[in-house]
């Protein structure tokens, strides 16, 4: 049996810095911001993603229709009850879901409001994995800070249940009993999250 990791595309936030759902504004008339990584993540090795939203139904954001197969075969979608309570209960709704079908050996963590993150990088991470099953993380880096896109083996899965509120899979990764890899990425772009209206004007040269 190969390696399996599976996707958990974090779309919950409040967007309280935005004051509007900031993954419905159009990028640039190529799509909403939060279906540029989706369609990324899509395109990568994960054999599934589990994309976690605050409520039910499908999201106005998605770069397919409802009746795609993409979505029907590859995506499945949660709700996180407590997702306003930060975003610990955001990622262990995704990890609830991600391992009750079929436990993966992994789950690559993708935020909805990078835009910019790519194909490629995705497929880097799983790979460093599947040559090194025994790492418990491999996650991206920008100058010796790791940021997601991260990958979190099977190892984590129990430290991830304990985070609370606001606290990440970040905090994990600075524990002497993780072992990792960091992967560098010269384009700082690629790790631009959304969270403003300033931000949007900034970014909205997207080329995707």
């Amino acid at each position: 049996m190969g390696i399996k990791v599976t996707g958990v595309y974090l779309a919950a936030g409040q967007s309280r810095r935005m004051g509007v759902p900031k993954l419905s504004i159009p990028l640039n008339n190529k799509g909403k911001m939060g279906g540029f990584a989706i369609a990324r993540a899509l395109e990568s090795g994960l054999n599934r993603i589990v994309v976690v939203l605050r409520e039910a139904g499908l999201p106005d954001w998605l770069p397919y229709q409802e009746d795609d197969s993409v979505l029907q075969y590859q995506c499945s979608f949660v709700v996180a009850a407590e997702a306003e309570r930060g975003m610990a209960y955001s990622l262990q709704a995704g990890l609830q879901a991600a391992v009750e079908e079929d436990v993966p050996n992994a789950i690559l963590v993708v935020l909805a409001d990078q835009p910019f993150i790519n194909t490629e990088m995705l497929d880097r991470l799983i790979h460093v994995f599947e040559s090194d099953p025994s790492l418990d993380y491999v996650a991206c880096g920008d100058k010796g800070v790791a940021k997601p896109p991260v990958l979190l083996a099977a190892s984590m899965f129990d430290a991830l249940r304990g985070l609370k509120g606001d606290e990440g899979a970040r905090k994990l990764l600075l524990q002497p009993e993780f072992r990792g890899r960091m992967l560098e990425e010269s384009d700082r772009r690629l790790f631009v999250d959304l969270d403003t209206p300033q931000d949007v004007e900034m970014y909205s040269c997207i080329d995707k």
